[in-house]
């Protein structure tokens, strides 16, 4: 019997940002052993090489250098260097709690149905310095491929996620032509073939900085999900376009608005009005970006509830 699980975790000039370490020792922390972790370096000009070449001597880690091609291409190569039963990614800022590997596998152990693919888990999403900001995750279960079209990317980030390595063979691999949204389009590709479950318990501790993707442009993003959506609809005629597009204007402007973009969370919420009337909440948010000390000040009262309730 081979490893069970592979851990490909990716990281691009990480040693500058300075999370690699904890993310790398929250993977050879875990209470589950049998795994392997493969470090895919992506292109890295900085000391990243010397930091993972120093854990080498643990048998379980292996390291890849490739010329910088970009996260999903770095996805794929832990990808295709996999033999184990199951895949996991971590990206270099984020956390797993120690049992997140166990869990998953134990779900996998009790649910041995074939049309189960994968298993994510919510989020725990801290600031720069790992303290806790709130909480983020999406109870879902079985079929939930129309969710994903309709709703956006429900499956939270790749460092939640386990997928058994035989759903890469018959849906493919990450699309390397996207940059940005190249996860929820895979996720797409994979509810569309399998079932997909969420654990209740946040195991992920998802970095929230300002170096992350996810604060790109509203303009870079639109265009992202935009290229996703087009790929979709251009092949599921069943969908209602107005439906899709709509859903993801009021997503844009709870994103940016969540950012502190509070200027351009205004152009997507006055773009959704192309559509159809949002709900009260999305109007809610659209008035608040005029009210910046406000809304950050009901900001830090939600954080606290959060905490509490943790």
């Amino acid at each position: 019997m081979g490893t069970r699980v592979s851990v490909v975790l990716t990281t691009f000039n990480g040693a500058t940002r300075g999370y690699l370490e904890e993310a790398i020792g929250s993977v050879l922390n875990q209470t589950f052993k049998d795994f392997e972790l493969i470090l895919v370096d992506d292109g890295s000009v900085d000391k990243t090489k010397i930091i993972c070449s120093s854990y080498l001597n643990d048998a379980r880690v292996k390291y890849i250098y490739q010329v910088n091609q970009g996260l999903a291409s770095a996805r794929n190569t832990g990808i295709k260097c996999s033999r184990a039963d199951f895949i996991c990614f971590l990206d270099d800022d984020d956390i797993w709690k120690n049992e997140k590997l166990e869990e998953q596998i134990k779900f996998f152990r009790e649910n041995k149905d074939p049309k189960i693919g994968m298993v994510f888990t919510p989020l725990e999403m801290i600031d720069e310095n790992g303290i806790c900001i709130g909480l983020i995750g999406d109870t879902t279960q079985g079929n939930i491929y129309e969710r994903i079209v309709y709703e956006g990317n429900i499956i939270t980030v790749p460092s939640s996620v386990m997928i058994k390595s035989p759903v890469f063979e018959k849906v493919g691999i990450f699309d390397e032509t996207m940059k940005g949204a190249e996860d929820m389009e895979l996720w797409s590709r994979i509810a569309k073939e399998y079932d997909v479950y969420s654990l209740k318990d946040s195991l992920v501790k998802y970095r929230v900085h300002s170096n992350r993707i996810t604060n790109v442009s509203w303009k870079r993003e639109s265009f992202y999900e935009f290229f996703f959506y087009y790929k979709i609809l251009s092949k599921e005629n069943t969908f209602e376009e107005n439906r899709v597009y709509f859903n993801m204007f009021c997503r844009q402007t709870i994103k940016l608005f969540s950012l502190g973009k509070y200027k351009e969370a205004r152009r997507p919420f006055l773009m959704s009005l192309a559509y159809k009337i949002p709900s009260p909440y999305v109007w809610a948010i659209y008035f608040l970006t005029f009210f910046p000390s406000l809304s950050e000040l009901l900001k830090r009262i939600r954080r606290k509830i959060t905490l509490k309730i943790l």
